[in-house]
């Protein structure tokens, strides 16, 4: 096979595939790496937050779709347990609607209306805050499962696109 007829890449696939596609996978994975990281990091400390009483202000479920924001059920939809709390920390009033770090939706409604039934409108609950930021808070501290999820989901995304931006280039070169 004779590899002398093969024309060269045009500078913009070679900067496409050697710069802006790499650079793409690595911001995404930096960004949901430290978005996990924080999560992960703010979960375990939430563990030994103060807390306070609070009560429900609103239980629902919300519909979230990939679509064009239509609230109709599709292949797409995740369920949320829509929940928010009012609470007092030193006499001022906040508001509040994490019931936990990792909480991503889920694709099976049912889940969200368990989560729901578990904090009906107008009960009295406990409310957890970050003691240097008291608006941030939630109901159910400590970490879960699902608070990794960006940090399983970065970290490969990060590597490729590290890995890619080493190789390719490398690979132009040889082949020009």
């Amino acid at each position: 096979m004779n590899t002398s007829n093969k024309k060269p890449l045009p500078a913009t696939v070679k900067f496409f595939f050697g710069r802006v596609m790499p650079g793409t996978l690595v911001l995404i994975g930096a960004l949901a790496l430290y978005i996990g990281i924080s999560n992960v990091l703010n979960a375990r400390a939430s563990r030994s937050w103060p807390s306070v009483k609070g009560k429900i202000s609103k239980s629902d479920v919300r519909i979230q779709t990939g679509s064009s924001g239509d609230q109709a059920v599709s292949s797409s939809a995740s369920y949320h347990a829509d929940i928010e709390y009012d609470y007092l920390v030193d006499r001022k009033k906040f508001k509040g609607s994490r019931i936990t770090f990792g909480d991503f939706g889920t694709a099976d409604r049912s889940d969200a209306e368990t989560i729901r039934s578990k904090y009906p409108e107008g009960i009295s609950v406990t409310v957890y805050y970050k003691s240097n930021d008291y608006q941030v808070s939630l109901l159910e501290p400590g970490l879960r499962t699902s608070v990794w999820v960006p940090v399983f989901f970065g970290a490969p995304f990060l590597l490729l696109g590290l890995a890619l931006l080493v190789l390719i280039p490398k690979k132009i070169k040889s082949t020009t």
